[in-house]
């Protein structure tokens, strides 16, 4: 039986969950990425067909709490920050507003950047993004 009083093991149960979430993060992050690498994703005129799929359904199910994880992959490189990390974060933070459908990808990664780093407030979400 579990003591739930122990802050010593409560601490250890933080850190396993924590854990667990960034390896599910790696796996699914790895999935979404070869979902898009599919030639029927790469060569199709529409761009919705890249924010799809079982892995990109999951990233956005983990909710706020993956958002760190997310910017760190979001700002890993250039690619990242032109590919579709918005688009994740957008049905994270605002999920009842619609996306822009046409965007500077690279003047949307500063904007939500900015947001992070200004404190990642998902109560006060500019209406830009």
């Amino acid at each position: 039986m579990q003591d739930y009083y122990d802050i010593h093991q409560q601490a250890s149960l933080i850190v396993d969950l924590n854990a667990t979430r960034n390896e599910q993060f790696k796996v699914l992050t790895a999935a979404w990425e070869e979902h898009q690498n599919d030639p029927d994703v790469m060569f199709s005129a529409n761009s919705w067909v890249y924010a799809s799929g079982d892995a990109y359904d999951a990233i956005v199910a983990m909710g706020p709490s993956i958002i760190p994880n997310i910017m760190l992959q979001y700002s890993a490189d250039e690619e990242s920050q032109t590919g579709w990390w918005y688009l994740v974060l957008h049905y994270i933070v605002v999920p009842g507003r619609r996306p822009y459908q046409t965007v500077n990808k690279i003047t949307r990664f500063r904007h939500w950047k900015s947001w992070f780093d200004a404190g990642g407030d998902i109560e006060s979400v500019p209406e830009h993004l």
